[in-house]
């Protein structure tokens, strides 16, 4: 493990260094398995002494953009075992060119995933789809979700879906992607009675691209956002003009979770390794879990690998200024 190099730091005061990233992929492809191009994009539950990841798995011949998702566990968040079939694969018309990108919440017994769902060609057309499962094993799919056109900004695509894990003002909370056109992106909410049906309420988004910062051209939602004490926890992903991945942090009010309390000026996770610009400049975080006192971020690498930043202490929504 290593801090991110001292070239990189110009984080924001508070958050340099807050993460140690180790040097290589915790995963990699593997030949003959459905992961053989690449492994990437986590999601991370805890239960126990046990990490459960649910990540985008790729295969060699499977051509471009189709995407099953796979299982791994772990006791101690760093060395992953993997299930040798994926747990959900392409079936319906929604996802017939992939399933990808997953991010996981649990509510009493039942686990709620969000996924993309591909129905074009290279990965051209994406919409959020809902998976729920007692075992993280067998999983009923529920189809689409956000699919009504009521507003311009995201008329064209709604995916990268991350639901709050605790009611807020008595509803469920979910945060989005949404486009009106390719890699501009904002980040957008919906509401839930039962987190099953979900419904917009915002003719605009509430988290928007920033003039002159990493993530000037787009966003989208990270891992499964944390409930603090000073709000809403949310990481999120945001690109440049030349489409290099970085990690950003927001801090949204738990009265109104609409409303931005804090935001990172700078990156707090960002592409230093060549194994992390390997074609494309990504580092892609959907993923986090605490173990011990600790917070441990999961990315996809150069859409391939699977890393591993820890955090150096607690507090992470403190750090935010």
């Amino acid at each position: 493990m290593k801090t991110i190099p001292a070239a990189k730091q110009t984080l924001q005061k508070d958050w340099t260094g807050l993460f140690i990233k180790y040097d290589t992929p915790i995963l990699k492809p593997k030949n003959n398995t459905f992961y053989s191009e690449a492994i990437f994009n986590p999601t991370v539950v805890k239960e126990g002494e046990m990490i459960y990841m649910l990540f985008r798995g790729k295969k060699l011949s499977s051509g471009s953009g189709w995407s099953e998702i796979g299982l791994a566990s772990s006791k101690n968040g760093i060395y992953f075992d993997v299930r040798l079939k994926p747990v959900i694969s392409p079936k319906y018309e929604y996802e017939k060119y992939g399933c990808q990108d997953p991010r996981i919440v649990k509510f009493g017994k039942t686990y709620y995933l969000t996924y993309n769902g591909a129905s074009g060609k290279y990965g051209e057309r994406h919409s959020s789809c809902l998976a729920t499962s007692k075992d993280l094993t067998h999983w009923k799919k529920y189809g689409l979700i956000l699919t009504e056109n009521r507003f311009k900004w995201d008329s064209d695509s709604k995916k990268a879906s991350v639901i709050v894990p605790e009611k807020v003002n008595n509803k469920y909370i979910m945060y989005f992607l949404g486009q009106q056109r390719a890699w501009h992106c904002f980040i957008g909410i919906a509401y839930s009675d039962d987190l099953i049906h979900w419904h917009e309420e915002d003719n605009h988004p509430i988290i928007l691209p920033r003039r002159g910062h990493f993530d000037s051209m787009g966003v989208e939602p990270g891992p499964t956002p944390i409930i603090t004490k000073e709000g809403i926890l949310l990481f999120y992903n945001g690109w440049d003009k030349n489409k290099t991945h970085k990690t950003g942090a927001v801090l949204l009010s738990k009265r109104n979770p609409r409303k931005i309390l804090k935001r990172t000026k700078y990156p707090v996770l960002e592409p230093t390794e060549n194994w992390e610009e390997r074609g494309i400049k990504v580092t892609f975080s959907e993923g986090l879990a605490r173990i011990g006192n600790k917070y441990y971020l999961y990315y996809g690498a150069a859409d391939i690998f699977i890393g591993l930043a820890i955090s150096k202490k607690e507090g992470l929504a403190a750090n935010i200024t």
